[in-house]
């Protein structure tokens, strides 16, 4: 496709010319998993990388019936979903050799999977080096913003081509201490080193109790298939919680089918009903948020936060709601 060029997202865009990947925008063909997608059928996939690889694997016949002509790919934001999908849009054939790495490492951003360490490395790279062009998100849409987006997708494309789908560990930097925390924390996981999860299939639902730090990525390897998660950290003072709902169940996915979210505002008042702790409250976050939690303490007020960093319970305050109060409020609330 190499008429196609690369722009970031703005409302000058002509729809008719336009095809944004892993965004949304009202009016413009997508390929996308995001709410309000507009992907033809033959293209759904969980991730959109999955829909663009389906894409490049396509003659320029199907293409064309599938999504028309356009000449610009866009997206409105950054991250490796994001960088990878519209690489795969401009490169089929590049895309389609390095299939299995391509869509590995899109799970690892944004499901926050853990699919391999070479997956890792190139997320947490391709992340890196886009990062030194501008901390993209809540950015004003300034012509220096739209200036330096453009920037980092083509240093990404450039990275992807030349080196990193060859070997995803080229560029090593700040990101290593990372990739060794994420790497040792799955192998605790694995060989059960301080954690306890148990199991709650028909709420869709997995208890993780732990005695230690664990990484999100960690996280969602514990629980594997299920879709809702109560952390418990325990210590001499007591337990902290975190609960929350991943990502897929705000993404349109089309493999797996997490039950339905419901408001947390209700449990995080009955919770306080309950506590004895005063000092602090239980609290919930919005349930549009593409993670949404609840937990005892200080509240998450970025929902990028709650999408992607480490649950830090070591710095909320313990509850004095036992843990078997909490996993029954918390079962009777996901099934009323």
């Amino acid at each position: 496709m190499s008429n196609l060029n690369f722009q970031p997202f703005h409302p000058g865009l002509d729809p008719a010319q336009t095809l944004m990947t892993d965004g949304y925008a009202e009016g413009y063909r997508t390929i996308s998993h995001w709410p309000g997608h507009s992907t033809p059928e033959p293209l759904r996939h969980d991730l959109t990388t999955g829909s663009a690889l389906i894409l490049a694997g396509m003659t320029p016949t199907q293409r064309r019936e599938v999504l028309g002509e356009f000449s610009i790919v866009t997206n409105n934001h950054i991250d490796a979903d994001g960088v990878l999908s519209a690489f795969c849009v401009l490169n089929p054939d590049l895309a389609l050799k390095y299939r299995d790495l391509i869509l590995r490492t899109a799970a690892t951003g944004d499901l926050t999977k853990w699919t391999g360490p070479d997956a890792l490395a190139l997320e947490l790279t391709l992340m890196s080096e886009a990062e030194k062009f501008e901390p993209f998100y809540g950015a004003p849409m300034t012509d220096m913003h739209l200036a330096n987006m453009a920037d980092a997708y083509q240093h990404c494309f450039s990275l992807l081509e030349e080196t990193l789908l060859d070997d995803p560990f080229a560029i090593q930097g700040e990101w290593a201490d990372r990739h060794r925390q994420v790497v040792a924390d799955i192998q605790k996981i694995d060989a059960g080193e301080g954690i306890n999860v148990t199991r709650f299939p028909e709420e869709d639902l997995a208890i993780v109790e732990t005695d230690r730090e664990v990484t999100v990525i960690g996280l969602r390897h514990a629980v594997d298939d299920l879709y809702r998660m109560l952390l418990a950290y325990s210590d001499d003072d007591g337990t902290r919680y975190r609960f929350c709902y991943r990502a897929e169940s705000w993404f349109d996915v089309v493999s797996i089918a997490p039950q339905p979210r419901k408001q947390l505002d209700g449990l995080a008042a009955r919770l306080n009903k309950l506590e004895k702790n005063k000092q602090h409250k239980w609290w919930s976050t919005a349930i549009d948020w593409v993670v949404p939690e609840l937990g005892f303490g200080t509240p998450t007020t970025d929902s990028l936060q709650a999408s992607s960093a480490d649950p830090a319970l070591q710095k909320d305050p313990p509850s004095s709601i036992p843990l078997e109060t909490v996993v029954e409020e918390l079962r009777r609330h996901l099934t009323r």
